[in-house]
């Protein structure tokens, strides 16, 4: 018989490296407390990395120049989220900008629009994902890229007046 430790590592290799989890999905294999330690032993044994509280990555590491473990995106993390709090989310401000690659400015916090709870998500070094709860109206596209490139002009059309085009 397996153990859960075993069980997660198992399902986690069919997924592939660089897949981000929650404990959510390994509810099957025992207790949330037994789930809970289970990751947390892993962890320690450097089979699974602790990306930010109750999210967990199977690491991709790059052997050829050497950089060691490849953190998960954003964006990956937050879908991860998004998936265990079964809520929309769209990429907002600064960070939908550079997306679509109409501006070069990263920002230090990235911010998702979202169905769900607004919350800060802390990842490393001080940086983080802000979930902003928004009004149904910003999830009315189905498509994702027409909802990116709206959100996107809402953040550049921002600081506009009316006539500044005009000039």
């Amino acid at each position: 018989m397996q153990s859960i430790d075993d069980k997660i590592l198992e399902s986690v290799r069919k997924c592939g490296r660089g897949t981000v989890f929650t404990p959510s999905r390994f509810s099957q294999y025992g207790t949330a407390v037994a789930v809970q330690k289970a990751l947390e032993r892993l962890t320690d044994e450097g089979r699974i990395i602790r990306v930010a509280r109750g999210i967990y990555c199977y690491p991709k590491t790059d052997t050829d120049l050497g950089l060691g473990v490849i953190y998960p995106g954003f964006d990956e993390i937050a879908q991860a989220i998004a998936k265990r709090d079964k809520a929309q989310i769209v990429p907002a401000g600064a960070y939908a900008v550079n997306k679509l690659g109409l501006s070069t400015q990263v920002p230090m916090n990235v911010v998702f629009l979202t169905s769900g709870e607004s919350r800060k998500v802390v990842i490393r070094n001080g940086r983080g994902i802000l979930f902003k709860h928004a009004a149904p109206r910003n999830f009315a596209f189905e498509n994702s890229f027409a909802q990116l490139l709206s959100v996107a002009l809402k953040e550049i059309g921002k600081g506009l007046e009316p006539n500044d085009c005009l000039d």
